[in-house]
C-alpha cells in the first residue's frame, strides 16, 4: 500500500511541476519511461492529464503531440478497464479525445456526458468541462447543458477569480442567458447578493 501511495504521489508531483513549467511560459518536457502502464489508477490518470497538458502545448511538432495523446489515451484505456465509474477519469479521457480526435468529435461528447453522470462537480476538472460546455453548447444534449449551468454557478461561487473566468466563457457563449437565469437563481437566498453590483453578471 506504501509503495502504491508514493507511485501516485509522484505521479501527481509530475503533473504539478508541469503545470508550473506551462505557468511560467516553458516548453513542456515529459518522457513516458518513469510511467508505468501497471500503476495505480490515480497515478495512471495523473499521468495521461500530464501527457495530455504536454501535447495541448506542443502546437509545432505534430508527430509528438499525437504520440503524447495516444499515450495518454492508452493509459485512460487501462483504467477504465478496471475502474470505469470514475467522473475525473471521465473529464480526463474527453480532455483528451478532444486534441486528438477534434473537438466536436462524438466520442469527446459522450465522455463528458459520462464525465458528469458519474460526478456533477469537479474542482480540478470542473474549469475544463466548462469551458468545453459552453464553446460546443449547441452540441450538448439538454441534460448535460444542465449540468454544465450547475457546475459553472457552483465554481463561480467559489471565488471572486473563478466569478470573473466563468463570467468570460458564459459571455462568449449562446449559454450566456441561461447561465445568467441559474446564477440569479442560485444567489436569491445569499446575504451578499446584490443584483446590481458587481457580484453578479
Amino acid at each position: 500500500m506504501l509503495s502504491q501511495e508514493a507511485t501516485v504521489a509522484k505521479a501527481e508531483d509530475r503533473l504539478v511541476r508541469l503545470n508550473a513549467a506551462i505557468a511560467s511560459g516553458a516548453a513542456p518536457n515529459i518522457s513516458v519511461r518513469d510511467m508505468a502502464l501497471d500503476a495505480p489508477p490515480r497515478a495512471r490518470l495523473a499521468d495521461a492529464l500530464a501527457l495530455s497538458r504536454a501535447a495541448q502545448f506542443t502546437l509545432d511538432d505534430t508527430q509528438e503531440r499525437t504520440a503524447l495523446l495516444d499515450s495518454a489515451l492508452a493509459r485512460l484505456q487501462s483504467i477504465g478497464n478496471t475502474r470505469p465509474y470514475w467522473g475525473e477519469f471521465w473529464s480526463t479521457r474527453a480532455f483528451a479525445q478532444s486534441m486528438r480526435l477534434g473537438p466536436r468529435a462524438t466520442k469527446v461528447r459522450e465522455s463528458l456526458n459520462r464525465s458528469y453522470r458519474d460526478a456533477p462537480y469537479l474542482s480540478r476538472a470542473g474549469a475544463w468541462r466548462i469551458a468545453y460546455g459552453f464553446a460546443y453548447w449547441n452540441d450538448l444534449n439538454d441534460l448535460t447543458q444542465d449540468r454544465v449551468l450547475n457546475e459553472a454557478v457552483w465554481l463561480a461561487r467559489s471565488s471572486p477569480v473563478m466569478l470573473d473566468s466563468v463570467l468570460t466563457l458564459a459571455r462568449q457563449s449562446p449559454a450566456y442567458r441561461a447561465y445568467v437565469v441559474h446564477w440569479m437563481a442560485a444567489r436569491q437566498g445569499d446575504i451578499d447578493f446584490r443584483p446590481l453590483q458587481r457580484t453578479a453578471p
